[in-house]
């Protein structure tokens, strides 16, 4: 639709990739990546292909949103890129999301329970961990201990 707003996110930090595409505030739709793995450029134009097949110029996408894992640094690096060259033409930001805070926000507000520990393999035989608080407002915040 003409004139509108659209919001882009891509999530490649994990092992299956995905995109998820708002129009203004609404939800409009979301893939996985099928070309996912991190070294292969095929999940570029599968992404740009699919924007054009709902009549979205990447031009109109205002809003460019990008995981930030933890996770594959190969596959983060490049989404990162992508947006960026995005951006650049019109001189927008690209917001970084942490992974880890999508899952322990939706994670709670399914629970209904407002301390959320999100637990992950960091490989080596070591494991990270990130506590979260979802406050009354709806934001989500790290708990600092």
């Amino acid at each position: 639709m003409p004139g509108s707003t659209y919001m882009l996110a891509v999530e490649r930090s994990t092992p299956v990739g995905s995109w998820a595409l708002f129009e203004g505030a609404d939800f409009r739709l979301a893939r996985p990546l099928a070309a996912s793995g991190p070294r292969s450029p095929g999940w570029i134009t599968e992404l740009l292909s699919e924007l054009a097949r709902q009549g979205v110029a990447p031009q109109e996408v205002q809003q460019l949103v990008v995981g930030t894992g933890p996770g594959s640094f190969s596959g983060i690096r490049a989404a990162i890129a992508l947006l960026q060259g995005m951006a650049l033409p019109q001189g927008l930001p690209v917001y970084g999301l942490s992974s880890a805070a999508v899952l322990a926000r939706q994670t709670a507000l399914a629970v209904r329970h407002d301390t959320m520990a999100v637990v992950g393999d960091a490989r080596r035989q070591r494991l990270w961990c990130a506590v979260f608080r979802l406050l009354p407002d709806g934001r989500l915040v790290e708990a600092r201990t």
